[in-house]
């Protein structure tokens, strides 16, 4: 696996997945907002007495709600714990790193390396090939853990 990439994607589409959350979390609030389908057009003349015919519909309706609001929640717990462990992994960084992280990959338009070296005080090269190289396998090892680390150590030799 190239941890390298995959924390690069992390981090471009961080806004991103912090939309889903909120976006998945207002999902979930309009499902337990609707109203179970024929509940207000039961017909009690439709059926014989004692048929569960209705009351199995709403019920079969309801597991299939309660089914997809899970879903749904994990999906919102998968995200959010991606967003942490992407902000706890670049406040871990030095603060001219961290600076880096955000203004190429965090904030809303993407800076060229031109103007992300002006604004640090280095140049564009350093600031592409060496600050990124270091924050985003610093990052990456904080996302990924040991096996991250290993692969870059295996790189440098």
């Amino acid at each position: 696996m190239d941890y390298f990439k995959k924390t690069e994607a992390y981090l471009f589409n961080y806004r991103s997945i912090k939309a889903s959350v909120t976006n998945l979390e207002k999902e979930i609030m309009a499902i337990y907002q609707e109203e179970p389908l024929g509940i207000s057009a039961v017909s009690y003349e439709e059926e014989p007495a004692g048929s569960n015919k209705v009351s199995s519909q709403v019920e079969n309706e309801i597991i299939k709600k309660q089914a997809r609001i899970e879903a749904l929640e994990r999906e919102v717990k998968r995200n959010k714990n991606i967003i942490e462990r992407i902000d706890g992994a670049v406040d871990s960084l030095e603060r001219i790193e961290q600076k880096l992280i955000k203004l190429r990959y965090l904030n809303v338009g993407r800076l060229t390396w031109r103007k992300i070296g002006h604004l640090l005080g280095y140049n564009e090269i350093h600031c592409q090939h060496r600050l990124r190289k270091k924050a985003v396998q610093q990052v990456s090892i904080g996302l990924f853990g040991e096996a991250a680390m290993l692969q870059f150590a295996r790189e440098r030799d």
